[in-house]
């Protein structure tokens, strides 16, 4: 009998030992605030000691940890994606950098006969000074499309050799300034230099984001998505190769069979435009538009609570509309934009409660030739604070954000053909015999979208104030009058898109607005425009 009473001691002992030993694993490998009894359910059943209770009293583990609500869920992991990599390549950077400069130098001596137009043969002495660094009169096109596009070749080619965002910056003006010498023929452009930096960033980082989304596929892919990574994502597919890089596989897919962590959103739309203006002048144009959003942060409106700073440019977001009639092309309108770093955190229980501040920057393009009289922007938004919250609950989600940036712009003077006729032998700023001058002002933009299930309700607006730059005209020694000239920019859209649920199919209709105020040397004048529109498109 004191055999088997031993036996049973050493039992219980055993069975204790063992519930306070799940215990304290359980505490070391469960984030704080998840209750032990979900991963030791009940020692009981495991460990078979019937008669024990009746003499060891064991308090049960699961009496003694609360267990939270499911829905709040901690999740320590890493947020951070991005091709930046702890050892990035810098020299076969810079070799790429002057690769694209060489390429951008043969094209230029190819067309010297349309490039010798620009010739100013300075000194130089003088292109270390004052008197040859200028802003220079090429056309809309060549200097607020083609150099950013040419910058974010800079910026994306660094980022996908693993550079961080700053460093990637750095080198874009980099290649701005060795681009700046080759052309030695001309003064440096200080319009080039802003628009190809801070232009090819927002842009760059876009595709940056593109491409490691569309090459982050976890298993096996189809052709069209090797077609996607090998075109739209190239520079990342070819130095993923060249590195042996390999997707992560733990991921699971997404609806497009590439990695879940990045939270994407893309559309592609039909429309038919009503246009009409004070004077009740009546347009109709039609044609397509592209847009597409992309958030590499894992976990960003999923059931997770964390909270993480961030540095990889993990909110990009782009956008391209081109408008047409019978008598050909309308109007253009390109934007990017980039939340290139920042702080972001994010509640869940039970919905999902998201919060982001950050430092953002983007582009404008617009041109039009619609009701008569055109316009033409473009807006490189510098720097400036982003500030954005999402709230999302059973079917329902409402995004706010609000941002406000320095810019520097180039804006067509509605004015101008007035001052011009006035005074007809004056001498004028270069850039104002192609309708435009350079300014820099201040802009903001709120824009803010309700998804109940099928439905989305959407509205922005945007602002922005400028005033001209002087002193720095490419010829400004031949100046006889010099003006200071203003823009203020308005434009306000709300509207309204159902998307049936089991399908990519996208139905939207809106109403929109603009304004245009332009003052140059006493003269005003405006431009309103109201637009109404319908559209289907797809959305992925």
């Amino acid at each position: 009998m004191g055999t088997i009473a031993a036996c049973r001691r050493a039992a219980a002992a055993c069975a204790l030992s063992c519930a306070l030993t799940a215990e304290a694993l359980a505490a070391e490998v469960k984030p704080a605030g998840v209750g032990i009894a979900a991963q030791v359910p009940s020692v009981a059943t495991h460990v078979a000691v019937p008669s024990v209770a009746t003499h060891v009293a064991v308090p049960s583990v699961a009496a003694q940890v609360p267990v939270p609500e499911e829905e709040s869920k901690v999740v320590d992991r890493d947020r951070q994606l991005g091709p930046a990599l702890p050892e990035p390549h810098y020299v076969r950077a810079a070799l790429e950098m002057l690769g694209v400069v060489a390429i951008g130098v043969g094209q230029y001596w190819l067309n010297r006969n349309t490039n010798s137009r620009d010739w100013d043969f300075p000194h130089w002495t003088e292109r270390l000074g004052g008197s040859g660094v200028r802003f220079d009169n090429n056309t809309h096109v060549t200097n607020n499309v083609l150099h950013p596009l040419a910058g974010s070749a800079y910026y994306g080619l660094s980022r996908a050799n693993g550079l961080s965002v700053g460093a990637s910056a750095l080198y874009t003006f980099a290649s701005s300034a060795a681009w700046e010498t080759v052309e030695w023929r001309e003064k440096i452009s200080i319009n080039d230099m802003v628009t190809t930096t801070i232009g090819g960033i927002a842009a760059g980082e876009f595709f940056t984001q593109l491409g490691s989304y569309l090459n982050s596929s976890p298993g096996e892919t189809n052709f069209a998505q090797d077609l996607a990574k090998g075109t739209l994502g190239f520079p990342i597919w070819v130095h993923d190769r060249i590195d042996g890089r390999r997707p992560d596989p733990r991921p699971t897919r997404d609806n497009l069979g590439f990695s879940s962590e990045f939270d994407h959103r893309f559309t592609l739309g039909y429309e038919n435009r009503w246009l009409t203006n004070e004077a009740e002048l009546r347009q109709q144009t039609r044609g397509v538009t592209l847009d597409g959003r992309i958030v590499s942060l894992p976990g960003y409106m999923e059931a997770e609570t964390f909270n993480t700073t961030f540095a990889q440019g993990n909110f990009t977001s782009a956008s391209l509309e081109i408008q047409f009639n019978e008598a050909g092309f309308r109007e253009a309108d390109m934007e990017f934009g980039a939340v290139l770093a920042g702080y972001y955190t994010q509640h869940a229980n039970p919905g999902v409660l998201g919060a982001l501040i950050g430092l953002a920057t983007g582009l404008e393009f617009f041109t039009t030739e619609t009701l008569e009289h055109g316009d033409e922007y473009a807006l490189v938004h510098c720097a400036g604070p982003e500030l954005g919250a999402s709230w999302k609950s059973n079917g329902y989600q409402l995004d706010v954000r609000v941002r406000a940036t320095a810019d520097f712009a180039a804006i067509r003077s509605l004015a101008w053909p007035a001052v011009k006729s006035r005074s007809p032998d004056q001498t004028y700023k270069s850039s104002l015999e192609r309708s435009y001058q350079y300014h820099v002002g201040l802009s903001t933009r709120l824009a803010a979208e309700l998804r109940l299930h099928a439905a989305r309700l959407f509205a922005e607006l945007g602002l922005g104030s400028y005033r001209s730059i002087q002193g720095y005209d490419r010829f400004q020694e031949t100046i006889t009058r010099d003006l200071q000239g203003s823009e203020t920019l308005d434009e306000h859209k709300v509207g309204f898109a159902l998307e049936p649920p089991g399908t990519p199919l996208r139905f939207y209709a809106q109403l929109e607005g603009s304004s245009h105020e332009s003052w140059l040397g006493g003269e005003m004048r405006e431009r309103f425009e109201r637009r109404s529109l319908i559209g289907a498109g797809l959305a992925f």
